[in-house]
């Protein structure tokens, strides 16, 4: 079984234990993040320990290995940071990178100074080493601007369907009511995206946001499940939001079984 390393390195005379401490959280919080963002279940899939901690220097190593029956993503987390933090130096967001995870560099950014000369992180199997300094941080605030996508999901009522050049359907998001268009494909979840016509949903897939945070549209729809057994929205209200189904109430009632 494969185990993945990642090391934190703080270049500096001397700093207060506070402010490693904090460095180390949100270097391990940047880990656990993508972790997430990229495990097939958008659960936890690794185990990470510490494996050193430098005597006489601000060095701290961490590894991941996969719990049992889980895939081996390690590589692809240590490959996700190490591409992404380059790529925010030069102005772009990283796909992968949510806010939360551009807020950890930040922090780990503002750490230097005051006797701070540099942060590292380095991936040793790349091998590649990023250098953190005081003006990542105005990258970070530059990109966060640009919003960002990632694995999400949203509930809301699903009311329009267009079947016209890339197929789409439109979800009113439940905690924002802003719509949402959402991309998938028509040869595999067509009748399905039919019969949730006008009932609340729950789409699961890589999902654009705004830079506050909220959803604007999603590209490759992976799941979509309907809730409960009543429209939200009466079926007749309904009809012929989309074409080439013929009569639309008739259609519904088919592929329902009603």
């Amino acid at each position: 079984m494969g185990t993945t390393p990642l090391t934190l390195r703080v270049d500096a005379e001397e700093i207060a234990p506070e402010r490693f401490i904090t460095a180390l959280e949100d270097f391990v919080g940047l880990a656990y993040d993508m972790e997430r963002e990229l495990s097939p279940t958008h659960e936890r899939v690794l185990k990470w320990r510490l494996i050193h901690l430098g005597m006489g220097s601000y060095e701290a190593g961490i590894e991941a290995e996969p719990i049992e029956d889980a895939a081996d993503i390690g590589p692809n987390v240590a490959l996700a940071v190490m591409t992404g933090l380059p790529r925010i130096e030069a102005g772009e967001r990283p796909e992968e990178f949510s806010n939360d995870m551009l807020e950890r560099v930040r922090r780990m950014s503002s750490l230097v100074g005051n006797g701070t000369r540099a942060i590292y992180v380095d991936a040793p199997t790349l091998p590649q080493t990023y250098t953190i300094t005081a003006a990542t941080a105005a990258r970070i605030e530059a990109v966060a601007a640009q919003g960002f996508t990632s694995t999400g999901a949203i509930e809301g009522t699903l009311e329009t369907i267009s079947l016209h050049g890339r197929p789409t359907f439109t979800v009113y998001d439940a905690i924002t009511g802003r719509a949402v268009r959402c991309e998938f494909q028509a040869d595999t979840m067509r009748k399905r995206v039919i019969a949730a016509l006008g009932y609340k949903v729950i789409v699961h897939g890589r999902l654009r946001r705004d830079a506050a945070g909220h959803p604007t549209y999603m590209r490759g729809v992976d799941t979509l499940r309907r809730l409960g057994t009543k429209p939200a929205t009466p079926v007749e209200a309904l009809a012929g939001l989309f074409q080439g189904l013929g009569e639309t109430r008739e259609y519904l009632a088919e592929i329902r079984g009603e």
